[in-house]
């Protein structure tokens, strides 16, 4: 049977264009119907993240959390065992095949939140850098 992706999935992945070596925990936000996904992935460095999301929306108090800045954990994934950003202005739209078939793919239990897949598309929808070709699909 052939891997596939769908909404709210969580996988596993190295992705050498964003994160070198280093797997990382990635979401599909949305999947088309010529079986491309819309995806976002987690680091730790949650405070990196907002540093990059407060500049890029203009914010100029630490103590104020940017909208791009989502942070997720256990609560809505079971994959995560610790406490994880997600910087909404750094989507990827590729092919399903484009990750299924790496070596190094694993998928996880899906999310188990529902506010968080709406929450991550809004913050994309209102991003300055997100393409518009993504948003579109969104």
């Amino acid at each position: 049977m052939a891997k596939t992706l769908n909404v709210e999935d969580v996988f596993l992945s190295k992705n050498p264009e964003l994160s070198g070596d280093k797997p990382h925990y990635h979401i599909v936000i949305h999947k088309t119907e010529d079986n491309k996904v819309v995806v976002v992935y987690t680091t730790s460095n949650i405070e990196r993240v907002k540093r990059k999301c407060r500049k890029l929306e203009d914010i100029k108090f630490d103590y104020i959390d940017p909208d791009g800045c989502v942070v997720i954990n256990n609560n809505h994934c079971d994959a995560l065992d610790h406490d994880s950003a997600i910087d909404c202005n750094q989507a990827q739209l590729k092919p399903i095949t484009y990750f299924t078939e790496k070596q190094y793919f694993k998928k996880c239990q899906p999310v188990k939140d529902p506010a968080v897949i709406p929450k991550i598309k809004k913050a994309m929808k209102e991003s300055k850098i997100v393409t518009e070709i993504i948003q579109k699909l969104l």
